[in-house]
């Protein structure tokens, strides 16, 4: 295990998540396959936020926890702004992103979170609708990352991915593409979408990630 791995462990932001109440999923840092899936994992999230070139408008779906938003903390710099909106169906999601911002805004932390509770199929196409036709949430237009952590199941895949691809985003890190009918979908989609954008699939260069994360790199 990493040196950032135990850092993110000790740190005040992680013990307040720890300590709420939530389901049993996976989430990055505290529930995870091995300590060595957790840093493949998370060296992938750095690996591919500085290859963004740290974009001050980040999507997530699949809050869980809200241990993405904690990692993403950590990993930019204090002199970047960070405005990140995330998805989830869980109630108990919105209350860890409630005391993850409160801890946020104790410290000074340059970190702004936006929770959408529904499904993202509704959700975040209701977003991208309104960011593209009404000009609200207008910033979402310049999102420089997606991260899809949410519903595994094909439609609710098939619609994150296709929302922020909808948005133009330049780098995509989508979770658990060890399920074969997802790595399919995602596959797929890297050259066959409706946005007329081909996107190279990046595997995750770190060992010992048993969820197989991919990036998808749009091509310039």
């Amino acid at each position: 295990m990493t040196l950032f791995v135990q850092y993110l462990r000790q740190q005040e932001a992680y013990k307040i998540l720890a300590a709420l109440p939530h389901g049993v999923e996976g989430n990055l840092l505290q529930i995870v396959d091995s300590d060595l899936a957790s840093e493949s994992q998370i060296e992938f999230i750095r690996y591919m936020v500085k290859l963004a070139e740290y974009p001050e408008v980040v999507i997530e779906t699949g809050t869980n926890k809200g241990y993405f938003s904690y990692i993403m903390s950590e990993i930019y710099p204090d002199d970047i702004d960070l405005y990140l909106y995330t998805f989830d169906t869980m109630p108990e999601s919105e209350e860890c992103i409630k005391a993850l911002d409160n801890h946020f805004d104790s410290t000074g932390k340059r970190i702004y979170l936006n929770f959408f509770l529904g499904d993202s199929k509704q959700t975040l196409t209701e977003m991208v609708d309104d960011a593209t036709n009404k000009n609200i949430y207008a910033d979402i237009n310049d999102c420089g990352f997606a991260w899809i952590d949410g519903g595994h199941d094909i439609p609710t895949a098939k619609s994150d991915i296709d929302n922020v691809m909808r948005l133009g985003v330049n780098y995509i890190g989508i979770d658990d593409c060890n399920i074969p009918e997802l790595r399919s979908l995602v596959t797929d989609m890297c050259t066959n979408n409706d946005h007329g954008f081909v996107y190279t699939l990046v595997e995750n260069p770190f060992p010992y990630d048993q969820r197989q994360a991919v990036l998808l790199v749009k091509n310039a």
